[in-house]
């Protein structure tokens, strides 16, 4: 299993608006052993969501440049980026640009995003957004991998001759994991994607979407099945401040919990092919201190007896 961290900027607070507080996690994650940061995607947030999504969201792309810059080893995630919102060759050079700065170490993580007016106020259709992202990652891929000048005739991108550099580092490209859950998602991601990367699922719904990436793949002649990846939010375990809030297990979360059942838990996913794991930690009322605990305590109590 591989372990990933997601750093907030949308907390409240002061601390996370901070440069240097997001490179001290992205370095203390890679100190601890955890294998990838991940940054995620809000364009504008409308008003009346601020007080469930929070006021700043940094762009991810430039926050990755910049924590590219302060590490040397861990992969660098959008959790995720919303393809629909941008221009697909714009797209495809920013994150070229990304992955030859930090040196082979991008992952692209994109969704067709949900919040209606966000697509709104970008001028984008929200009707259109599943058909818009399929394009758009058919666009990406080519612009990353096609020879001469690029040419495309869709239904909401077109253009003839246009030469796309720089190309990134990794061969063929970087991964692309689609987010989200599904039956259009998991197509989605057998046929235009590395990995299946889905938020928080229970073990029946992981199970039955695993079922249905094996059909699809039948169906479409894929021999291998996609990299599965998830991401959670450990807000029960006792890897923060003060007293655990133990649930009876009927009510309790996947990565909810005591050390000894958050491994178990990471040892039925692993049993089920998932192979990256995104940890959202909760930064409490203490801020950032409060994440650097959380992150440090995972590590010790349930990375390290896994073997991890």
């Amino acid at each position: 299993m591989r372990y990933g961290v997601a750093l907030s900027t949308w907390p409240p607070g002061p601390d996370f608006g901070r440069a240097s507080v997001l490179v001290a996690l992205a370095q203390l994650a890679e100190t601890l052993g955890y294998d990838s940061v991940w940054a995620a995607d809000h364009v504008t947030v409308p008003h009346g969501d601020l007080g469930r999504l929070g006021q700043r969201w940094f762009d991810p792309i430039v926050l990755l440049a910049h924590l590219a810059a302060h590490t040397e080893r861990v992969q660098l995630g959008t959790d995720v980026l919303v393809l629909p919102y941008r221009h697909p060759l714009v797209v495809a050079k920013t994150v070229a640009t990304l992955d030859r700065l930090s040196g082979r170490r991008v992952i692209l993580g994109a969704g067709t995003g949900y919040i209606e007016p966000e697509f709104r106020a970008l001028g984008v259709p929200y009707e259109s957004r599943g058909a818009r992202m399929d394009e758009c990652l058919r666009v990406i891929r080519q612009a990353w991998t096609g020879a001469g000048g690029q040419s495309h005739r869709g239904r909401f991108f077109q253009f003839t001759g246009m030469h796309v550099e720089p190309r990134p580092l990794q061969r063929p490209h970087p991964p692309i994991w689609v987010a989200g859950a599904g039956p259009r998602v998991i197509r989605r991601a057998v046929e235009l994607a590395e990995g299946w990367h889905t938020l928080e699922p229970t073990l029946e719904d992981l199970d039955a979407g695993l079922e249905f990436m094996r059909e699809a793949c039948r169906r479409s002649g894929r021999p291998d099945l996609p990299h599965v990846s998830i991401s959670f939010r450990p807000v029960h375990v006792e890897y923060g401040a003060g007293s655990p809030r133990r649930r009876p297990s009927s009510q309790r979360k996947l990565l909810n919990g005591t050390p000894d059942e958050a491994m178990a838990d990471i040892a039925e996913l692993e049993r089920r092919g998932v192979g990256h794991l995104v940890l959202r930690f909760p930064t409490g009322d203490g801020g950032a201190g409060h994440v650097a605990h959380a992150l440090e305590r995972f590590a010790r109590e349930v990375r390290e007896p896994l073997g991890d």
